[in-house]
């Protein structure tokens, strides 16, 4: 039953037997009920009572022991439990050194993965950057978010239905034959993920470093100023030459 709770076989049987025996009984007795072996009876008890589950006295000069209720033992593994909770608590709260490595993850089904934990830990803000084949499976998630609060802002290539409500959408020129898919998230403009398709596979990296996470987040608010300058003048730009080059030599 103890072994549960961090305790080893022979202390959770010895606790066991003295338990239920329902009297003060001695070590021959232990030893007896508990099934563990005289030459390590001693040791057990020794331990149980300094961890408080067992007391001792003496009865005609023999040393007894009896079980301290399962009710207090119960006590006492709650308030253990708590104070171990506290204690890594404080732990987390001691971590000072910024996490400024650089991770790197394969497979389209890892990066899924990770990126839906990402979203699903967003406290203030997902800055979401991708396109329309790949923005569903983030979705009903994304939208869940912006239920309870968060900001989120998406930038999408291609266009679909989404009830999100700060979106924009990127419509490629035909010319634009260069521009590889990819999926860019920023989360509380504490982590990124940012990954691209290279046939047949998928990569990325993750990372939490400040400086990259500027990066990426100014990344996606070029995405975001692009696309609202193709909406506002794209009558005027269409026909601008140079813009129309500098467009088209963009990957992302």
């Amino acid at each position: 039953m103890l072994e549960k709770f961090g305790f080893s076989q022979y202390e959770s049987q010895v606790y066991e037997a003295v338990l239920v025996a329902g009297q003060a009984i001695d070590a021959a007795a232990v030893a007896k009920l508990s099934g563990v072996p005289k030459a390590k009876v001693y040791e057990v008890i020794s331990r149980l009572l300094d961890k408080g589950i067992l007391l001792d006295s003496m009865l005609e000069k023999k040393k007894v022991y009896c079980a301290v209720p399962v009710k207090q033992v119960i006590h006492k593994l709650t308030l253990k439990f708590q104070a171990d909770i506290e204690q890594l608590q404080q732990l987390e709260q001691k971590q000072s050194m910024p996490d400024d490595r650089v991770w790197n993850l394969a497979t389209e089904e890892s990066i899924r993965a990770y990126s839906m934990t990402l979203i699903e830990s967003a406290r203030k803000s997902i800055n979401i950057s991708t396109w329309k084949e790949i923005l569903p499976a983030y979705l009903p998630l994304l939208e869940e978010k912006e239920r309870q609060g968060i900001r989120v802002e998406a930038h999408v290539v291609g266009k679909l239905e989404t009830n999100l409500k700060h979106l924009r959408y990127f419509i490629p020129r035909e010319d634009q034959k260069e521009l590889k898919k990819f999926q860019n998230i920023v989360v509380d403009d504490a982590e990124v993920i940012f990954a691209i398709a290279k046939e047949p596979s998928w990569h990325s990296i993750v990372t939490k470093s400040e400086q990259l996470v500027d990066v990426f987040r100014d990344f996606f608010y070029r995405d975001m100023i692009l696309t609202f300058l193709e909406d506002k003048y794209k009558d005027i730009l269409q026909h601008d030459a140079q813009y129309v080059e500098l467009l088209t030599k963009l990957r992302y």
